[in-house]
């Protein structure tokens, strides 16, 4: 599956993928915006596709911005009954982070999350210290519901709980209208 936009595409990650995802997330630079950032061996992360690929509940999907893989932005752990599910994104190449390419691929994965899958609750967790991440997602109407603490490197660190709703997603489409003409929609 390719969702194509204007400048990215997210394709689903295909079994090639992995070990480019896993050197990633074992990459300090990347690692360092997660909760969970332990050594990835080959082993979990042939594990961890294998369960991403067949469970119903997960879409990954890489970030491509020029045929070029970019970062990762995801859906996982989809409650069908409850219709929400936990998200997250990543930008592995380092001169993207600083321009529109997250928000394209939030846009096109918020689509997909909110009238493809016809989700009604999006989820993430985000570091309390990632101030970039924080003021990222509340630009696009996560609101803070908890907050819980995690040992992370022998460091006990907060971890921000945040939410946005189907019925926010749906306030906010004057926003999204704005931002499809800044990313060349029509």
């Amino acid at each position: 599956m390719i969702i194509k936009g204007k400048k990215v595409s997210l394709k689903l990650v295909q079994q090639e993928d992995i070990e480019m995802i896993r050197n990633w997330r074992n990459s300090k630079d990347v690692s360092q915006h997660f909760v969970s950032r332990g050594y990835i061996s080959k082993a979990q992360q042939k594990k961890w596709f294998e369960k991403i690929s067949t469970s119903g509940e997960d879409y990954y999907f890489l970030i491509v911005v020029d045929n070029e893989p970019v970062g990762l932005i995801f859906t996982k752990n989809i409650d069908w009954d409850r219709r929400e599910a936990e998200t997250g994104i990543l930008i592995a190449k380092k001169d993207c982070r600083d321009s529109l390419v997250s928000f394209e691929a939030t846009y096109l994965h918020g689509q997909h999350f909110y009238e493809k899958l016809n989700l009604i609750k999006n989820k993430i967790q985000v570091l309390e210290s990632d101030e970039k991440a924080l003021r990222f997602n509340k630009n696009l109407g996560f609101k803070e519901v908890g907050k819980r603490e995690v040992e992370i490197d022998g460091e006990i660190c907060k971890v921000l709980l945040l939410e946005v709703t189907r019925n926010e997603y749906d306030r906010r489409e004057k926003d999204r209208k704005w931002l499809s003409k800044v990313l060349g929609y029509k």
